[in-house]
């Protein structure tokens, strides 16, 4: 249990007001996934920057849409990839995140695929 309080302890606080329904899965990304999307930031940013045949300028576009179907694309050519961003966020779940991960596993694989995307391209020059 120490290590589960640890994963708590390490992340930041994510100051966005939830609006929701408090679904549990909307529950689950606003208050697990948002704050480890932050804290794993630098990681997650580097290992796209990094990725061989990947061209970070086809998402310097003034096309957002254009920019994430790129990245989104890109990912889904490259499992591997995807799943190393997807193990650098269930890597700090704690016990019962996990547990909840893999009740649901299809469906917030899919958001933290969304989310990582979107998160880096709100950060790229």
């Amino acid at each position: 249990m120490a290590k589960n309080q640890l994963f708590l302890d390490i992340r930041p606080i994510v100051d966005i007001e939830f609006t929701g329904t408090k679904h549990p899965l909307e529950l689950f990304m606003h208050d697990t996934l948002r704050s480890i999307l932050k804290l794993q930031h630098e990681k997650i940013h580097a290992i796209i920057d990094h990725i061989e045949g990947f061209k970070k300028e086809k998402c310097s576009t003034n096309d957002d849409v254009q920019n994430f179907n790129y990245i989104k694309d890109f990912l889904g050519k490259n499992n591997g990839i995807k799943q190393q961003l997807i193990g650098c966020i269930i890597g700090i779940f704690t016990e019962n995140e996990l547990k909840y991960f893999l009740e649901n596993k299809k469906e917030i694989s899919k958001r933290i695929t969304e989310m990582v995307i979107v998160r880096y391209l709100s950060t790229i020059d």
